[in-house]
């Protein structure tokens, strides 16, 4: 009998967190494909940092001499899974070029990251506005 009220008690308080045991794997980036290019050149051997937002978690690569370059994606196991709020992810993309660090990306959604994030990234070209300065945009 006490097993059978330990379970009921894990249910109850599972249903009132409104959680589930669920494992499933969360991702917190989007595996990303691109070009990195200096006025339209290929840039050869710069470095990116894909860092997913609020964990250790980091994945990185080095173009080729194309300028291309893959990394990605971030996930993480999850044992729980909510029923009252929405996923959301975040992560920041970092390039550095010649000793320079240039800011690629910052993204902080509700809900899931998309599968595949194609980007062109452009060494000569910031975007965004003085707040908010990037290299890279989504194709």
């Amino acid at each position: 009998m006490p097993r059978v009220r330990m379970l009921w008690s894990l249910s109850l308080a599972l249903s009132v967190s409104a959680c589930l045991p669920a494992p499933h794997r969360v991702y917190l980036a989007p595996r990303i494909s691109g070009t990195v290019t200096r006025g339209g050149e290929p840039v050869a051997g710069t470095q990116l940092r894909l860092r997913a937002t609020g964990t250790e978690q980091v994945a990185v690569a080095t173009t080729g001499l194309d300028g291309h370059f893959e990394l990605g994606p971030l996930s993480e196991l999850a044992m729980t899974t909510s029923l009252l709020h929405d996923a959301s992810y975040g992560y920041v993309l970092e390039l550095s070029d010649g000793g320079q660090d240039y800011p690629g990306l910052t993204q902080n959604e509700d809900g899931f990251p998309p599968p595949l994030l194609p980007l062109d990234c452009d060494l000569a070209q910031p975007r965004g506005s003085a707040a908010d300065v990037h290299y890279c945009e989504r194709r």
